[in-house]
C-alpha cells in the first residue's frame, strides 16, 4: 500500500508488485536529495489497538546502506505520526538487501488507537529508494514451533539461509 496521508517535500510513495516479501506488493518510497533530515511519510490506517503486543516486526530493502536508527518507523495516535507514541528504529540496512527485522514496544500499553503510520528519514541519506513489507505488531511470547522432516529443509551455508521446500511452507504457513 502507498502511503498517502502525508508526503513531505522529496518524497513520493507507489506500490511496487516488481519485488516484495509476501502478498505480492511492498510499499516503495522514493527519497531525492530534496528531502530534508526527518522528512517523513505517513498513512492514515483503522484504529488499531496494539497494547497486548510486544514487538512490530517487519521487512526492508534500501537501494544504499543505512545505519541502524538511520530511518524509524512511527506509529501514533494522531494523524500525520505528529506526535509518535512509538518510534522505533530501523536496523543497518546493507545496500540490496530485503532484512527482516523486530523491535520491541517501547509503550505498549499506550498503543490503544493507533490511527497513523509513518516512516521517518532521521538521517539525510540522500537519494536512496526504501521498500517496506509485511508490517506486523507481535507478542513474542506467542510463537509457535513446527517440526519439519528433514526431507522437507536444506542449508545454504554460504549464504546463511534455511531453505524450506515448498511442501514444508505450504504445512506450516507464513512466519518470519
Amino acid at each position: 500500500k502507498a502511503f498517502t496521508q502525508l508526503l513531505q517535500t522529496g518524497i513520493t510513495s507507489t506500490v511496487d508488485s516488481n519485488d516484495s516479501r509476501r502478498g505480492g506488493v511492498c510499499t516503495k518510497l522514493t527519497v531525492t536529495a530534496a528531502a530534508a533530515a526527518s522528512a517523513r511519510v505517513t498513512d492514515a490506517i483503522t484504529s488499531l489497538d496494539i497494547r497486548d503486543q510486544t514487538h512490530v516486526e517487519m521487512w526492508a530493502r534500501s537501494d544504499i546502506t543505512t545505519l541502524a536508527g538511520a530511518i524509524h518507523l512511527l506509529l501514533d495516535d494522531t494523524a500525520e505520526a505528529a506526535s509518535p507514541l512509538e518510534t522505533l528504529a530501523f536496523p543497518a540496512l546493507t545496500a540490496g538487501v530485503w532484512t527482516p527485522f523486530e523491535v520491541a514496544l517501547a509503550n505498549p500499553q499506550t498503543d490503544t488507537a493507533l490511527i497513523s503510520v509513518g516512516i521517518r528519514f532521521t538521517t539525510d541519506n540522500g537519494a536512496q529508494v526504501l521498500q517496506i513489507d509485511d508490517i506486523a505488531a507481535v507478542r513474542r511470547e506467542t510463537a509457535r514451533w513446527r517440526r519439519v522432516s528433514r526431507d522437507a529443509w536444506s542449508i545454504d551455508q554460504e549464504a546463511g539461509l534455511l531453505i524450506l521446500s515448498t511442501a514444508a511452507v505450504k504445512d506450516i504457513g507464513y512466519a518470519r
